[in-house]
C-alpha cells in the first residue's frame, strides 16, 4: 500500500502503466499553443500565479479509496466534522502537502506554517468519488483535488498548488487550478477567485453538462456533471439579477502571453509577462481588471 503522503516506487507501477503516465504527462506538458500543464492524469496550474509568483505543485496515486485504511498524516485540520470522508481525505492531504511545501523555503521562501494556528478551508466542493478543497494559509491558497484514475484500476490520484491571494482578477472571474482526465475535457475539476459581484458560477460544455460551482470567500469551486465535450467546458458567470457578465474557456486560467489588463486609471495591472516589462501606454484591447476584495482575515500579495 502507498500512503497518501508518500509517492510511489516506480517498482510498484505495471511497466505499461508506467508508460501511459509517462505520455499523459509528457502530451500535457508540451500541448501547442497552451501554457504548461502537469498531473497524474491532466492537471493545469496556468496564469497569473505562474507568472507573477511561486506556485508548487504535488501529484500523487495510491492504492485504495477514501474508505482504505492506512496511516493518518499528522496534519489533521479540516473544522466542520459533518463534511464527507473524500472531503476530509483530500484536505487532510492537501495540509500534509502544504506543510511539506512550507517546511522547504528553497521552493517558496514566503510560504510559512503558523507556529500557533493552521490553514483554514474556505471552500470546496464534491460529487460521487471526487472533490476539490480550498484552504488559506496567510498570502496564500491551498487547491487539491482527489479522484479515481480513469480509467478505473482501484488507485486514486491526488494533485495540489498553491497561488498566492491577488489584488486583482483578469475580469470578474478568474481561475487558478483546473484538472481534467482527458486533454481539454473529461471530468474536470476547477477553482480560483471570483469578485464580489459575480453571483454565480456555471460550468458548461453545451453538450449536456452543466454544474454550478459552490462560492465562498472570494473564491469558487466546481466539478463537472460527468465528461464534458473535448474544448467545449466555459466558466459562466451571472450577477445577482441572473444576468450573464462573463463566459471564458474553463482552462483558461489567470493571465498569459501578451494579455494586459488595466485598472480604472488604464495602468497595466495584470501582464501575462514580467509586469514591469507592460508597455507604456497600455496597447489597445486590454481588458478591464477587477479588485479581488478579500474576506475578513485576508492579507493579499
Amino acid at each position: 500500500m502507498t500512503y497518501l503522503d508518500q509517492l510511489p516506487p516506480e517498482r510498484d507501477l505495471p511497466a505499461a502503466r508506467q508508460a501511459r503516465m509517462r505520455h499523459r504527462i509528457l502530451d500535457s506538458l508540451f500541448s501547442p499553443g497552451r501554457p504548461a500543464a502537469v498531473r497524474g492524469r491532466a492537471l493545469r496550474l496556468l496564469g497569473a500565479s505562474l507568472a507573477t509568483a511561486a506556485c508548487a505543485t504535488a501529484v500523487v496515486v495510491w492504492t485504495g479509496g477514501p474508505s482504505a485504511e492506512r496511516q493518518q498524516p499528522e496534519v489533521v485540520a479540516l473544522g466542520d466534522s459533518a463534511l464527507s470522508p473524500i472531503v476530509r481525505d483530500t484536505g487532510n492531504l492537501c495540509l500534509t502537502h502544504a506543510r511539506q511545501e512550507a517546511a522547504d523555503p528553497m521552493r517558496n521562501p514566503d510560504l510559512v506554517w503558523p507556529a500557533d494556528g493552521r490553514p483554514t478551508m474556505v471552500n470546496y466542493a464534491e460529487r460521487e468519488s471526487r472533490a476539490i478543497v480550498i484552504y488559506r494559509l496567510a498570502q496564500w491558497l491551498i487547491f487539491c483535488t482527489m479522484e479515481p484514475t480513469n480509467p478505473p484500476s482501484g488507485e486514486w490520484s491526488s494533485s495540489s498548488n498553491f497561488a498566492r491571494a491577488p489584488q486583482w482578477l483578469a475580469g470578474p472571474l478568474e481561475g487558478s487550478s483546473a484538472s481534467s482526465s482527458d486533454p481539454w475535457g473529461g471530468t474536470t475539476a476547477v477553482a480560483g477567485f471570483v469578485h464580489r459581484r459575480v453571483a454565480k458560477v456555471v460550468l458548461d460544455d453545451g453538450a449536456g453538462h452543466r454544474s454550478t460551482a459552490r462560492l465562498a470567500d472570494g473564491t469558487f469551486a466546481v466539478l463537472s456533471d460527468g465528461d464534458l465535450a473535448a474544448r467545449k467546458g466555459r466558466l459562466i458567470s451571472y450577477d445577482e439579477q441572473g444576468r450573464e457578465i462573463d463566459r471564458r474557456d474553463a482552462f483558461d486560467l489567470g493571465v498569459v502571453g501578451t494579455t494586459c489588463w488595466v485598472d480604472p486609471a488604464g495602468k497595466v495591472v495584470l501582464y501575462g509577462m514580467d509586469r514591469k516589462h507592460a508597455p507604456t501606454p497600455p496597447p489597445v484591447g486590454c481588458g478591464k481588471a477587477e479588485p479581488w476584495t478579500p474576506p475578513k482575515g485576508w492579507t493579499p500579495a
